[in-house]
């Protein structure tokens, strides 16, 4: 079993004027309770990519249909295809079934790339605590194409939500045409 243990060391955080200061014994208490939800949630985050990547492993492997056990295994299910290889190759197959067009290819596109940067924020960020007019929050510091910083709200954490549960609705729907193509038509009016 592990136990959790706590440090008495000092912790300073920014305040909204730019200035350091340190945060008392209470202050402390309020980030790691904040810290505990931080990662909570990011565990929900990185495991919910995880499933979408098996996810559009299952879906290469009904539309290829390969017998070869050597190709399921090196090539749909393997670390070396990476999320975004896989992304690609998920709208080659949309170019050949039609199934996405206009708005809903479009926002198809945009949350495949917010679900990656998300996971990716989330797995190589650096977290900390920010104050502003006396309230404590947590922001984290990543770079995507540059420095970024994004504060980690209630409002934050919906959306990231709903770019998961959006993705992984259409990736399952993609997955049941492609499985039953008699079923487009049917299964068509449900993608967004």
């Amino acid at each position: 079993m592990i136990r959790k243990i706590t440090l008495s060391a000092s912790t300073s955080f920014e305040r909204d004027d730019n200035s350091i200061k340190t945060i008392s014994p209470d202050e402390i208490e309020t980030f790691r309770s904040m810290m505990e939800i931080v990662g909570h949630n990011t565990a929900q985050v990185i495991n919910g990519f995880a499933h979408i990547n098996k996810n559009l492993s299952w879906l290469f492997m009904s539309y290829y249909r390969p017998e070869n056990r050597l190709l399921k295994e090196q090539v749909f299910h393997a670390d070396f295809m990476s999320f975004d290889a896989k992304r690609k190759l998920f709208f080659v197959i949309n170019d050949d079934l039609k199934l996405f067009e206009g708005k809903l290819l479009k926002d198809t596109k945009e949350e495949f790339f917010r679900v990656m940067r998300h996971r990716n924020m989330l797995a190589h960020g650096d977290f900390n605590a920010k104050s502003v007019k006396g309230k404590l929050f947590i922001e984290v510091s990543y770079y995507s194409g540059g420095h970024k910083k994004m504060t980690l709200d209630d409002e934050r954490w919906e959306k990231i939500k709903q770019s998961h549960s959006f993705l992984s609705k259409q990736i399952n729907l993609f997955h049941l045409v492609v499985r039953h193509p008699h079923m487009k038509d049917e299964l068509h009016e449900q993608f967004d």
